[in-house]
Parts: structure tokens; sequence; C-alpha cells
């Protein structure tokens, strides 16, 4: 477990070295970039995570990521939570060059790279983490597509695989809800919002049933705090946990 330096509001470092951080709109110069490790994290994101740090009593021992672009997040992760597996997943054919030079300088052993693989296949999603896992899940990192439906298919299918008092982070939650999503043109237009999501992990906890036993929103993150509650390995759909006195949440 570490602590990064921070050299700048958009370069941090871990020892022998540095991944750039998410600053404006600098994504886009960092797409083609193998040189250096870059992820979409802002410093305030870095200080949420040592909150759930300190929620997880430090050391996350296995961890998941789901959606790794640029490949820094990764072994931030793994540096930060001073994780023993990290198994990562993206629908990108990959490689991402950084990402396989970390692995393969810095913690051989440590990473499972899953490439091509879309993050609402549930049957392929259980097969990688039965394959890959001998213990639950501490933590869940899901960075992915930001999508309402994509985004739950892959916390259904991974959550059981999740221990209590693990915590599951879904990164930019609220995105639906910037000035700029407002615009019809908007290239996300015709996707529901992710805080539908955020909607049925709230009722989910208000009905006490276990299955959730805290949950934190801040400008960029929500997580969940798992909890006692004994969920199906195959078939866990969220619906089940959400009594809602016979209504329906309409789609944002």
């Amino acid at each position: 477990m570490a602590d990064p330096t921070f050299l700048s509001d958009d370069r941090i470092r871990f020892g022998d070295f540095e991944i750039f951080l998410l600053t404006g709109n600098n994504a886009q110069q960092h797409l083609v970039n193998d040189d250096i490790f870059y992820m979409a994290k802002s410093r305030p994101y870095i200080d949420e995570y040592r909150r759930i740090r300190d929620k997880l009593t430090g050391q996350a021992r296995n961890v998941l990521e789901v959606g790794i672009f640029r490949g820094g997040s990764a072994p931030f992760l793994h540096r930060f939570f001073d994780a023993g597996r990290v198994v990562c997943i993206d629908r990108a054919a990959g490689p991402v060059v950084p990402l396989e030079r970390y692995q393969k300088d810095h913690a051989p052993g440590v990473f499972r790279v899953h490439y091509g693989v879309d993050q609402s296949d549930r049957q392929r999603l259980a097969e990688i983490l039965d394959s890959d896992l001998s213990e639950p899940l501490d933590l869940v990192v899901d960075d992915a597509s930001h999508w309402y439906e994509q985004t739950k298919a892959t916390f259904e299918a991974v959550l059981p695989y999740l221990r209590p008092k693990g915590i599951y982070v879904i990164e930019d939650w609220s995105w639906a809800h910037s000035a700029a999503a407002q615009d019809p043109a908007h290239y996300w237009a015709s996707q529901a919002a992710l805080t539908n999501l955020c909607f049925e992990l709230i009722v989910a906890y208000a009905a006490g049933t276990g299955l959730i036993t805290s949950l934190a929103l801040t400008a960029g993150l929500m997580w969940v705090e798992r909890g006692w509650l004994q969920v199906p390995s195959r078939g866990f759909r969220l619906a089940d946990y959400t009594p809602m006195r016979g209504r329906r949440l309409g789609l944002l």
C-alpha cells in the first residue's frame, strides 16, 4: 500500500514510475500515446479512493477493473491498494501497451488482462472471475461504458463475487447532468442516464435486506459497500432486491 507523490495537478509518482492524470480535456492527447501512463482520474478522484481505502481498512488483495482505457489506472490500483491480483477487462481488442509493459516490468503474475470483452456479457464475466480468482473480490471499479444497461449488467454479474464489506465503485455516474449532455446532439443523447442505476442502488440500500450496507455519492464516484446477504452466483438481478410498492421508476 502506497500513497503517490503529487508532482503537479496532472502528474503523480509511485517510486519508480509516473502517471499522468485527467485535467481539462487532456484525455484526447493521450489516446495514442504509449510512452506514458495515463488515467482518466483527477486529483479529487484520488482523494475519494483514499476514503475507500480507509473503508476497506487498507489493503484490497483482489481487484477487478472494468474499463482499461490507456492503462494507467490499473497500476494505480495495484500500488494504492497493494493488490495481489488485479483482473482487468476491456471491450477493445488491445493490447494496451503501457499496461502490458507495467505488468511485465513491475508486477509479473499479478495481472490478468482480458481484451475484447463486452461488459454486458454476464456469462463471459463469470467465466473470467471463476478462472482468475481463488478468493472473493475486495474491490470493483467500473470505469467502462458509463451507460446504464451495460453498467447494470456488470453489477449484476460481478456483485456475487464481492466479499461482505467489499466496495463496488461506479465512476462518472453523473455525466447525463452536465451542461454538455443537455444538448440533443450530445454523443450519448440516446443513452439512459447512469443515474438510473444510482436510484436503484439507493432503493436496494433503503430496503435493509443486507445486500448493501452503505453507499456514497460524490461528484465523480458512486460506491457501495457489500452487505452480508448471500445472493446466487448466477442469475442475480437487482430488481429482486428493490421493492417499490408495485410502482416503477421512469428512466432519465
